[in-house]
This record gives structure tokens, C-alpha cells and sequence, in this order.
């Protein structure tokens, strides 16, 4: 029924984008760790033709409900610890619901799937909504508790392969 389901989802209009949520869909279905999709390709696919990536390092944190907490980030504007509220508008939650469409994990384990999901948060929040050369990011900032709003540097292609690798 998935792959019947694909095939309808698919036409002329189907942007990369949606045809990767398509295919880890059905994907998903196999409940095999060893057939995903290759995260890296979809980075690289946020930054062809100009396209950028808004490096955050996130953690996730779930006390009595799941929140997104901010690692790291490459202009150092962020308190680790802090969580994040959202980025271009964007909700955490509705962010991390996104990256669990597209995780692929091991049979039911709904703790590794919710580990891949929180790894390519940032990966994904690029596929819904494109980065742009800035990029609004608000956060509830660890030491203070004051919900800040930020406007962060989105990299380009070299750009971001230069940082990353540094």
C-alpha cells in the first residue's frame, strides 16, 4: 500500500525535496537500519544553486516533554544548553516531526529513531523551509531564561565545507 501510494505522490512537480520525504517513507516501512537515506545528500541538496545551511549542534532533552537544546553553533551568538523555540518561524516540535518522517532506524526502537530524528533536525528544517543568508533563530537562552531572537548566518556551499572541515 506504501509503494502504491509513492508512485501516486510522484509526478512532473515533485521537487527533490518531496520526493525524499517519499522515498524515506517508504523506507521507513522496512524497519531496516541498513536501507535510509543518505543525510549527507540531503545537506548537499539545501546547498546547490545557492541554496545555504544553518549549522546548529542539537541535543535533545526529554524531561516531561521533548525539547530541542542548542549544542553549538558556528558564531558562537548561542548558550549551549539554551533550547531552541524555532528557526524561520518554524516550532522545534514541528521541526523534530518533520526529522522523524525521515529517520531511519532498526525495527520499533522509538529511542534510536528519536536519536537519527534529533541529528538531522537541522538537515531537514532546511528541506521544509529553505535557509537563507540569514536566518531568524529564537531561543530561551540557558543562563538568563530570556527568550532571545537572533538573526543567524546561513552558509553557502564552499563556505560551509571550508568551516566544517577546518
Amino acid at each position: 500500500k506504501v509503494y502504491e501510494a509513492s508512485t501516486y505522490a510522484i509526478d512532473e512537480r515533485t521537487t527533490l525535496a518531496d520526493y525524499s520525504l517519499i522515498v524515506a517513507n517508504l523506507l521507513n516501512t522496512l524497519r531496516d537500519s541498513h536501507t535510509a537515506i543518505d543525510y549527507a545528500q540531503l545537506q548537499n541538496l539545501q546547498l546547490k544553486n545557492g541554496g545555504f545551511y544553518l549549522p546548529l549542534s542539537l541535543e535533545r532533552s526529554s524531561d516531561q516533554r521533548t525539547r530541542l537544546l542548542v549544542k553549538r553553533d558556528w558564531e558562537d551568538k548561542v548558550t549551549p544548553g539554551s533550547e531552541l523555540i524555532s528557526v524561520n518561524g518554524v516550532g522545534s516540535e514541528q521541526l523534530f516531526k518533520h526529522a522523524l518522517d525521515y529517520a531511519c532506524i532498526e525495527g520499533d526502537a522509538d529511542e534510536a529513531k528519536k536519536s537519527v530524528a534529533t541529528s538531522i533536525v537541522m538537515i531537514c528544517a532546511g528541506l521544509k523551509r529553505p535557509f537563507a543568508a540569514v536566518n531568524q533563530v529564537k531561543v530561551v537562552d540557558f543562563i538568563t531564561g530570556d527568550t532571545l531572537e537572533l538573526a543567524m548566518k546561513g552558509y553557502a556551499g564552499k563556505e560551509f565545507y571550508r568551516e566544517r572541515y577546518a
